[in-house]
């Protein structure tokens, strides 16, 4: 195909047509910082929301968030259900 986005492919998986290409973000933290910095349009958040976090928010990753987790039990459990789907 040519592009310098694909990865891999084209093939066939089943009855789809695949092809790999790269991803425009790789770090979470750049694309929340990216998308929230330019004025919210087309983020899928809701405007208030948006406007409150790119006033003052922290996005933490890995370490820190791991940190913020074992620290505060009501928000471990919180996310624990969440994240199972209870």
């Amino acid at each position: 195909m040519g592009s310098k986005q694909i990865v891999a492919g084209p093939r066939i998986e089943g009855d789809r047509w695949v092809v790999e290409r790269r991803r425009k973000y790789t770090d979470v933290a750049d694309l929340l910082r990216r998308e929230l910095s330019d004025g919210q349009e087309n983020t899928g958040i809701a405007s208030l929301v948006s406007e409150a976090l790119s006033s003052s928010f922290s996005i933490w990753v890995n370490e820190e968030a791991g940190e913020f987790y074992s620290r505060n039990p009501g928000f471990a459990s919180f996310l624990t259900e969440y994240l199972i789907g209870k």
